[in-house]
């Protein structure tokens, strides 16, 4: 009898125990379910201008740690250019731009193909951030005046043609230059001026020399303000059509 006493009373023990250690283990383990997003990078954008292919990048860290970038490459398809990305360190999203010289052969493309590799750390740890896309090129082409000199009655205007195809200046027309501190004009032409200057893709100075049939004052004053203004006619010539524009040019001159 007393061994059947024994035996019930080890016995419920036990379970007791079991049962004990069942709440505990539920209370302390946990499984993770969650997934490590890998980090990555996508273009944002290119554009010609400047003289320049510009491509800006989309750097996003998923990790809640920063990354040492060490570097990286960045390889245009169509041209084999390669770009080098600098050190930096990635916290969580950046966008950098990138860029190589301008070449002929992209007035034949409407998209390109750009694939990189780059390279980091996270604490001792290697890290590499591959991407492949294709895309859109976006065409930024542009004329300003950078420089301006003016005496009895001739105006002496250079300007810069930025395009990332060949390019003609037509004429420019309608041309005046105003005194913004007396709101009066200096000189006028209503009239048209033929320029025919070609250029090659790329960025490019020319200078035209202007005269003006219209004259109200023969120099400019020192600590006055003056705004040049014209129409300027320019062509593109695209591998399968030419595409013609006026613009509209002001320049500010603190003299």
């Amino acid at each position: 009898m007393d061994q059947e006493k024994i035996f019930f009373t080890f016995t419920f023990l036990l379970i007791l125990s079991s049962l004990v250690l069942i709440i505990y283990s539920a209370h302390i383990i946990r499984i993770s379910h969650e997934t490590l997003t890998p980090p990555s990078a996508k273009i944002v954008s290119v554009y010609l201008c400047n003289g320049k292919i510009i491509i800006s990048l989309l750097l996003n860290n998923t990790t809640p740690y920063p990354i040492t970038i060490n570097g990286g490459k960045i390889s245009i398809v169509q041209t084999n250019q390669t770009i080098l990305v600098r050190p930096s360190t990635l916290a969580k999203e950046e966008i950098i731009n990138v860029s190589a010289p301008l070449l002929p052969s992209y007035a034949y493309y409407s998209t390109i193909g750009i694939k990189g590799l780059i390279c980091g750390n996270i604490s001792q740890n290697k890290v590499y951030i591959s991407f492949y896309c294709v895309a859109v090129i976006h065409i930024v082409s542009y004329v300003k005046v950078v420089h301006l000199t003016y005496f009895n009655g001739t105006a002496n205007v250079t300007f810069l043609v930025s395009t990332p195809v060949n390019s003609t200046v037509n004429f420019i027309r309608y041309i005046q230059l105003a005194n913004d501190n007396l709101s009066r004009f200096v000189a006028e032409n209503l009239g048209e001026i033929y320029i025919g200057r070609s250029f090659p893709a790329g960025v490019h100075n020319f200078t035209v020399s202007i005269e003006f049939p219209i004259v109200f004052c023969n120099s400019l004053k020192k600590g006055y303000t003056y705004t040049f203004f014209t129409y300027l006619n320019l062509t593109c010539h695209y591998l399968d059509e030419n595409v013609t524009k006026c613009l509209q040019i002001y320049y500010i001159l603190r003299n």
